[in-house]
């Protein structure tokens, strides 16, 4: 299960909770968002108890109900399964942005995929108002962009 801190009463999910560096990956050579959600669903398949067309097919038929282009070149996508047995984040940097059809019809090139159990919908939530919340932070996003360090761009993220 998707692990929490309390701090005044109130639960606190950290990005930490969910993100490791071994999820925190940057690519090149993704032209395209089949690509990329090949890609997210390779890494899902290796970590949980799905195959990657299922992972490819939660992918698709998530984004096809609400788009996960948030705009600035971030896209968060977010699956939930009964597969999944507890919450896990994927961190992308592309070297090159790709055509997403983001709200704001910009190119992409950092992705953030959220997946977790369908037993925790709301904490599924919390841990995506999270994700976009640090994602739409202006200096965090130039300090993604600016390093080509895993290790920096998990230290910025958690």
């Amino acid at each position: 299960m998707l692990q929490s801190k309390t701090t005044n009463n109130s639960k606190n999910i950290q990005i930490k909770d969910i993100l490791s560096k071994s999820n925190t990956l940057i690519l090149q050579n993704i032209n395209h968002k089949k690509q990329l959600f090949s890609s997210l669903s390779t890494c899902i398949s290796t970590q949980v108890d799905i195959t990657i067309t299922e992972s490819n097919k939660l992918l698709y038929n998530k984004e096809m109900v609400e788009v996960s282009g948030i705009g600035n070149g971030i896209a968060i996508p977010n699956i939930q399964s009964s597969f999944i047995v507890k919450a896990i984040g994927i961190f992308v940097k592309l070297l090159q942005p790709i055509e997403y059809h983001s709200i704001d019809k910009e190119p992409v090139d950092l992705i953030f995929l959220l997946s977790s159990p369908h037993t925790i919908k709301s904490d599924h939530l919390k841990t995506l108002a999270l994700i976009s919340r640090k994602l739409s932070n202006t200096k965090i996003q130039k300090n993604i962009r600016g390093t080509s360090d895993i290790e920096s761009i998990y230290s910025i993220l958690t």
